[in-house]
């Protein structure tokens, strides 16, 4: 089973998507921060990191430059709120991310990046 790592400091947020997740058959573990999410993922990696790129700690962008340099092969979403500051989205990319939503989310359209990026 695929195994999905949602990081987001919004409980409802986080919430919802891992519900939506779980529902549509991955494993989800969540955190509500970068450091918690480390934690999670040194104890049990996953395959996919879906991460907010602009929480409260300011970790979103942190953490996927830390996993990506310690596990290139893991799949990395950024999600991010709208407006966002500048040079966040280009930030991500540049540490790994290879989707970008933006939120209010679409959740299949983020179902549908997970699936692309476990098949390789």
């Amino acid at each position: 089973m695929v195994r999905v790592l949602l990081v987001d400091d919004d409980p409802v947020a986080r919430q919802c998507v891992k519900s939506s997740l779980l529902g549509a058959g991955y494993d989800v573990v969540s955190a509500s921060s970068g450091g918690v999410a480390l934690r999670h993922f040194q104890d049990s990696p996953a395959d996919v990191l879906v991460a907010n790129i602009y929480m409260a700690e300011g970790d979103g962008l942190k953490l996927i430059a830390e996993l990506n340099r310690l596990h290139s092969d893991l799949g990395i979403i950024a999600l991010s709120p709208s407006p966002v500051p500048e040079g966040y989205l280009s930030a991500a990319r540049a540490f790994g991310a290879s989707e970008i939503f933006m939120k209010p989310l679409d959740v299949a359209s983020l179902v549908s990046a997970i699936q692309a990026l476990v098949r390789g």
